[in-house]
Order: C-alpha cells, then structure tokens, then sequence
C-alpha cells in the first residue's frame, strides 16, 4: 500500500485513437472552412507594408473600436 496517496496517480493520457480522431477532425474543419472557392480573384485582402513603420497597424486597430480585435505576438524561441 503507497503511504503517499500521490503516488500511485498516473498522468491522464488520451488514447490513440481519442488523438487520431481529434486530428482527424481539426483537419476536415480546416478544410471545410475555406468555403470551396478560394480563387485569388475573388480574394480582397488588403496588405500594409509595415517595414517602415507601425503607425499604419495602430491607426488601424484603434480604428475597428466596434469589431472583435486580437494581437499576438509570436518568437521562433
């Protein structure tokens, strides 16, 4: 008998199979969710080049006040 109750714990761990299918379906969703045409013609997105400055990107931010707003800030470390 452990005298420690910690002891015989183990780390839970999903299965394989719970794995496999959770992958499986963030893939099919992924896929699903380009809507089918993804022509470039049809693709509006407007680019800033910010190499010179931030000031675009903030002026931008601060304008979509009414609308869901993330920032992330990402590292290769």
């Amino acid at each position: 008998m452990p005298t420690n109750k910690h002891e015989s714990v183990e780390p839970w761990r999903p299965s394989a199979a719970a794995a496999f299918a959770l992958l499986t379906y963030l893939f099919v969703a992924g896929c699903a969710s380009t809507g089918g045409d993804t022509s470039s013609a049809k693709n509006n997105a407007r680019m800033t080049d910010l190499a010179d400055s931030l000031e675009p990107l903030r002026e931008q931010f601060n304008a979509d006040k009414e609308k869901l707003r993330a920032l992330a800030l990402l590292s290769p470390t």
